[in-house]
């Protein structure tokens, strides 16, 4: 994924001073600080995603999601089957985040499109951190993570 930003990067004629991210976007700031046309750039992770899935999930989720990724139909029956404000209700409370009306109403948004979902099940497909973790020492730019006070791991990377 970090390739295909640094190819549109490229493309594009950008060379950002700064690479800000969420979640996976603040693991996917720190890979493509790493990169040499990216060296230098400073990054900034909000509550950035740096940890693989553990436990059964750790087994579980990424070859369900590899699975799904698969099916052409995945994106629009899973938004189908969870874009209800309860259920993204439940989904993001599930990761621990706590987050108002609106907020969740933007995320209500992003679960009825499709495109989003079939999007984010083909990340989830891919996602390992395994080689942003264990390159971090090897970053030269600064870098600054920050994580919400409620978030349940929040200090465990600082």
């Amino acid at each position: 994924m970090a390739e295909d930003i640094a190819a549109l990067a490229r493309d594009q004629g950008w060379a950002p001073d700064l690479i800000l991210g969420h979640s996976a976007g603040g693991a996917l700031a720190l890979r493509l600080a790493m990169m040499p046309a990216h060296a230098g750039a400073r990054v900034v992770g909000i509550n950035a995603a740096l940890e693989e899935w553990s436990g059964v999930a750790g087994w579980m989720m990424p070859r369900a999601a590899r699975a799904l990724a698969a099916a052409p139909f995945a994106g629009t029956a899973i938004s189908a089957l969870i874009a209800t404000p309860a259920r993204v209700r439940r989904l993001v409370e599930g990761t621990g985040s706590q987050i108002d009306a609106a907020g969740l109403g933007f995320y209500l948004r992003l679960v009825r499109d499709p495109d989003h979902v079939a999007g984010t099940v083909g990340m989830m497909a891919r996602w390992s951190v395994a080689g942003v973790n264990a390159a971090l020492s090897r970053i030269a730019a600064p870098a600054l993570m920050i994580a919400g006070e409620r978030e349940p791991r929040a200090g465990q990377f600082i």
